[in-house]
Order: structure tokens, then C-alpha cells, then sequence
């Protein structure tokens, strides 16, 4: 408010160190109060929260969304490459373990309403081996995270964290994967781009089979899954730099939104 009324904002930064505070309500709360600060300059910090990256999201696009394009350089496009694929280095807990829980109950943190649970649990099941973790995994899925939107996200993730699966394990972790990146229903958006990444870390070139049923709704898709098949296209398909260039501009092409077509101008520009 002081920063609004007197345009000081000398103390705006210290709204940040609300981010990381045990209730995740008050980490909300920090956010929407650095929107409405137009704390540009604590992005970084938001960024780092361990909250649902739609929060997230909703900052980048309230913070920069009456700015010029010629903001969104490239560390800002590389942030949210980290966004999306849901890197977790990038992402300050404020919650430990003890001590190191077991496979069961890591899979179940993933349901947890606080997602600094989330995070700290899928950071702990990416270092298990995968033979042991795909059991239960698939077991819960089937049971329930396939209809759970919040640990929904968290798996199809994880899914795409590890690159060791058994042949079997892999099979059906694609097709998990290809019937998230279709899956219209609101509550499951978030997945729709974090299945697009997911699946291009596993098999890029599965990916590049179903680009053009994909685009074939483009009117439809939301912005942030445009910008992930640019960001998969871009980071992790084995295409040529002519092929690579084609599908970008494909995907990119008529596309108003700034984001998109500054994350397609990085990749081209490469």
C-alpha cells in the first residue's frame, strides 16, 4: 500500500521473505501482494517459491503483461523454461525430512495440499531407484493420482525425471504421457505442458510424431503449452537446425502471445 500511495518501495523486498514461510497460504498471499507492488525486480524470488507454478504463472503474466516485449529477455525465458519442466534446483523448500521417509510414504507426499511437500518428496523419489518406485507408482496412479489434478502434475513430472524405466515401465509411462498432453479437462492444464516436456526428455521423437494433432487445436491450447513444444522442440529433439527451425515456426506461427514468440525468437536465433 505504502508503495502504491507514495510510489516508495524502498521495502517492497521484504514482502519476498513471506514466500517461504511454513504456511503456504501466506506464500500466496506474497504473491499477489508483489503483483500488486509491480515487483518486477523480486521475480526471481517468485520464481523460487515453493508453490503451484500456476500462482507462478499468474505473477509473470500480471508483472509483464502491460510491459514491451523488449522486457522479456532472455534470463527471463530461461526462468520459465525452468517453470515449466519443473526444475527443482530451482526450488526452496521450507520443509525437511528427518529422516529419509520411505517409498510409500514419498508417493503419498505427493497428494499433500502444500506443495512444498510435493517438491521435497519428488525430490527425494527422482534419487530412488526406478525398479523399486514404478510399482507404486503405477498402483497409485490407477487408484487415484490419474483423477487427483494437484498429484497428477507431480507424477507426470516425476515421470519425465527419470530416464532409467524399464522397457515395460517406459511403454506405459508414454502412453500416460500422450493422454495427458490431450486431456482438455480445466482442472488437468498444468499437466498438458508438463507432459509435453515430459515426454520430450523421455522420447523427443514420440513428441514430433504428434505435433500436428496437437497444433491441429491451436486455437485451444493454452499459452504455456505453445511455449513448451517451442521449449521441447528447441531442448531436447535430435531435428536438424532446419527441422528444428520449420516446427518452431510452425508452432509460433500468427501466435500474439509475447511470450511465445519471444521464447520462438531465442530458439531460432540459436
Amino acid at each position: 500500500a505504502i508503495s502504491k500511495l507514495t510510489h516508495d518501495c524502498e521495502r517492497v523486498h521484504e514482502i519476498s521473505l513471506n514466500l517461504f514461510l511454513p504456511n503456504q497460504m501466506d506464500r500466496h498471499f506474497a504473491i499477489q501482494d508483489l503483483i500488486d507492488a509491480n515487483a518486477i525486480d523480486q521475480i526471481d524470488e517468485v520464481f523460487s517459491a515453493p508453490v503451484s507454478p500456476v500462482f507462478k504463472i499468474r505473477a509473470i503474466r500480471k508483472l509483464y503483461g502491460d510491459n514491451l516485449a523488449g522486457t522479456v529477455t532472455p534470463r527471463l525465458l530461461n526462468s520459465l523454461d525452468s517453470l515449466l519442466s519443473c526444475n527443482l534446483a530451482a526450488i526452496n523448500c521450507v520443509h525437511r525430512y528427518d529422516q529419509i521417509p520411505s517409498g510409500e510414504f514419498l508417493v503419498r507426499d505427493l497428494y499433500n495440499t502444500d506443495f512444498s511437500r510435493c517438491y521435497l518428496a519428488l525430490k527425494h523419489l527422482c534419487s530412488c531407484p526406478s525398479s523399486e518406485i514404478f510399482p507404486l507408482l503405477k498402483d497409485s496412479w490407477i487408484e487415484e493420482a490419474h483423477n487427483d489434478y494437484g498429484a497428477h502434475y507431480f507424477f507426470i513430472n516425476l515421470f519425465g525425471s527419470i530416464p532409467d524405466w524399464s522397457v515395460e515401465a517406459m511403454s506405459w509411462i508414454i502412453e500416460v504421457l500422450v493422454a495427458s498432453i490431450f486431456n482438455v479437462r480445466p482442472q488437468f492444464q498444468k499437466s498438458r505442458s508438463a507432459s509435453v516436456l515430459a515426454l520430450a526428455k523421455l522420447n523427443p521423437m514420440i513428441l514430433c510424431e504428434f505435433i500436428e494433432e496437437i497444433l491441429a487445436a491451436r486455437d485451444s491450447l493454452p499459452w504455456d503449452m505453445r511455449y513448451s513444444l517451442i521449449q521441447a522442440i528447441d531442448k531436447y529433439s535430435e531435428l536438424d537446425k532446419v527441422s528444428k527451425r520449420k516446427i518452431i515456426l510452425e508452432i509460433s506461427a500468427d501466435d500474439d502471445d509475447v511470450f511465445v514468440q519471444a521464447r520462438a525468437g531465442m530458439a531460432i536465433a540459436l
